[in-house]
């Protein structure tokens, strides 16, 4: 039940972000609606997860002592990583409201760009980065938690690539130039180094 209530979660939250799926909705409804409908549909398709998943009691293992406080340390570094990154963005809107916002205003949407400071500097997909490590660093694994763990971690890195992909076609060489700087998720080189 829980691989299902994930693979449910991840063909909505991946289907719905592709430029097919855009195209194809365009027909449906405007372009300025689809932000939110998608930022509405991931969010019911969450809580759909979170409702209906079933917790397993089979322990695999538990962390105690240094080790659990190290894993929980790990937690909330990885969570000040992630909001450094949101902020790094500038604006982070997982709801879709400000292109409806400036939409209801008459406001000119705002050309979308590369980021390419603070986290972004070490990784062109650091919230996914930080995201796996918060999905790990749990002192507790049960084994709905390991399939969870498991599951996606899975997708993240396949949506990683994906969107990658997607950046590539919509910067091209703009984006080709940062990522021959910058890796894409593991960041293994100094930030500014000329001679990688």
């Amino acid at each position: 039940i829980d691989a299902f209530l994930s693979i449910i979660f991840f063909l909505q939250h991946s289907i719905m972000v592709r430029r097919g799926f855009k195209q194809w909705l365009g027909k449906y409804m405007p372009d300025v609606y689809h932000s939110a409908f998608y930022g509405l549909t991931s969010a019911i398709a969450l809580l759909i997860v979170l409702v209906f998943w079933q917790k397993s009691p089979t322990l695999i293992a538990s962390a105690n002592g240094i080790i659990f406080w190290l894993i929980r340390a790990l937690f909330f570094l990885c969570l000040a990583g992630f909001f450094w990154g949101v902020k790094s963005l500038g604006s982070f809107d997982a709801l879709g409201v400000n292109p409806l916002m400036r939409y209801i205003s008459n406001r000119p949407d705002k050309p979308q760009q590369i980021i390419a400071k603070g986290p972004y500097q070490w990784s062109r997909h650091p919230l996914y980065l930080f995201v796996i490590f918060l999905i790990w660093a749990c002192p507790v694994l049960t084994m709905d938690r390991l399939i969870f763990n498991i599951m996606w971690t899975f997708w993240i890195v396949i949506g990683t690539f994906l969107e990658d992909r997607d950046l590539h076609r919509e910067f091209g060489s703009q984006y080709l130039e940062y990522s021959s700087r910058v890796p894409m998720l593991i960041p293994y080189k100094i930030p500014g180094n000329k001679h990688d």
